[in-house]
């Protein structure tokens, strides 16, 4: 009794949470099986004791006819006595009954009148209790769920996963826990629920029954896969160049570690290109730091062709470039830096902007059979690639922007 008080003052006191967590640990049920038990006990002693006590008043109405008047009157109110105990016995006991019959049904309407989806399980795997708040939450109606098998509301992927859980509990092995996944609603769309499962015994029977108690969380679930969508898309933002959508300094150093490992593991070798744009600062004086952004941008745009999608090309900062090239030995880096002249020669005769491209490359090749770090690689093609700079600076010139337009052009 206390524990229903408890219970139905935390619902009108609007701690409605307090008051379901009562309901799904069934402590209220343990209550009511213990004290039906005791009650049941109760009426059987109160029985044998009536029967011991009518046994010992027809003894005495023997004895009466041969006791005097006085000592009769004296068992008689002694009979008298015993029988309003064992009347009121009788009585309390009855109302304790009732109040068992009161409070079972208080608990029910607890939660029939839950605002979670409130099922319980039989021992044969079938439903034996479902609130009526599925309809408000799967739109099925009571009778419709309790006709149906408790996975049919479960998506093909996940009714496994339950059959175990379901198996498990049944064992003792897991007698409480709690799981996230979807229901079916009856128009075919799937909802994300947390679900609290506890395992229920029926007094001293062996049967059991699980109590399940699910909670919509549906567009808590939303929210979550927006906040890792939107934190995915911003750590992609932070890895890219904002200028040319390739990878920055950050992105090439992260992903370029990775393909290294790999290149490790698969003992496969790998060659590392630094890639400078010669004549920069040129552009910049001579045509504006616009057309200097064009020149980038060119690049970037004539590198991402060269070079193939599993490779890692990226910005650096400035007019620098690197790329990983994964599975590209010593004889391949010769193929690769003929590919990319002919790429600028053919940007460069098109003649569609008023400079010529023209970039620096020197190479670092990773050797699986002695290893060496990105850092290593790193710093081999930038060396690389300055001796090549100073080299081509001494013959000619390295972009030779064409000549301005004039207002009139």
């Amino acid at each position: 009794m206390n524990e229903l008080a408890a219970t139905i003052d935390l619902r009108r006191q609007g701690h409605t949470e307090e008051a379901m967590v009562i309901v799904r640990e069934g402590r209220g049920r343990r209550l009511m099986v213990a004290i039906r038990a005791e009650a049941t006990r109760m009426l059987a002693r109160e029985a044998t004791r009536l029967h011991e006590r009518e046994r010992e008043a027809a003894v005495g109405r023997r004895r009466l006819t041969i006791i005097v008047g006085g000592i009769w009157m004296l068992f008689f109110l002694s009979v008298t006595t015993a029988l309003g105990v064992a009347i009121r016995g009788m009585r309390r006991v009855r109302r304790v009954y009732e109040q068992l019959k009161q409070n079972e049904g208080a608990l029910r309407a607890v939660a029939d009148n839950a605002s979670d989806l409130v099922r319980m399980i039989g021992e044969d795997g079938q439903l034996v209790y479902v609130s009526p708040s599925c309809e408000r939450m799967l739109g099925y109606s009571r009778e419709e769920m309790m006709a149906m098998p408790p996975r049919a509301v479960l998506p093909e992927e996940e009714r496994e996963n339950a059959q175990k859980m379901i198996m498990g509990a049944q064992a003792g092995l897991a007698e409480t826990g709690r799981f996230v996944h979807r229901l079916r609603t009856k128009a075919g769309d799937l909802r994300w629920f947390e679900t609290y499962y506890c395992l229920v015994r029926e007094g001293t029977k062996k049967t059991t029954r699980i109590h399940l108690t699910s909670r919509d969380i549906n567009e808590r679930r939303m929210q979550e896969n927006a906040s890792k969508a939107q934190a995915d898309l911003l750590r992609n933002l932070s890895l890219r160049d904002e200028l040319t959508t390739l990878f920055n300094r950050r992105g090439f150093l992260e992903h370029a570690q990775q393909a290294l490992r790999a290149a490790a593991r698969a003992k496969q070798p790998a060659s590392l290109f630094y890639v400078d744009l010669n004549g920069m600062k040129r552009i910049n004086d001579s045509l504006g730091h616009q057309m200097g952004d064009r020149a980038i941008v060119a690049t970037a745009q004539i590198l991402a062709r060269v070079f193939r999608d599993a490779d890692i090309v990226a910005r650096l900062g400035g007019d620098e470039f690197a790329i990983l090239a994964a599975a590209c030995g010593g004889e391949q880096v010769a193929i690769v830096r003929k590919r990319l002249m002919a790429a600028l020669d053919e940007l460069n005769q098109s003649r569609k902007e008023p400079f010529q491209l023209s970039v620096s490359v020197g190479e670092g090749i990773y050797d699986p059979q002695a290893p060496s770090t990105l850092e290593d690689l790193l710093e081999s093609a930038d060396r690389a690639m300055y001796e090549e700079k100073r080299g081509r600076g001494q013959r000619t010139a390295s972009i030779e922007p064409h000549s301005a337009p004039s207002p009139r052009e």
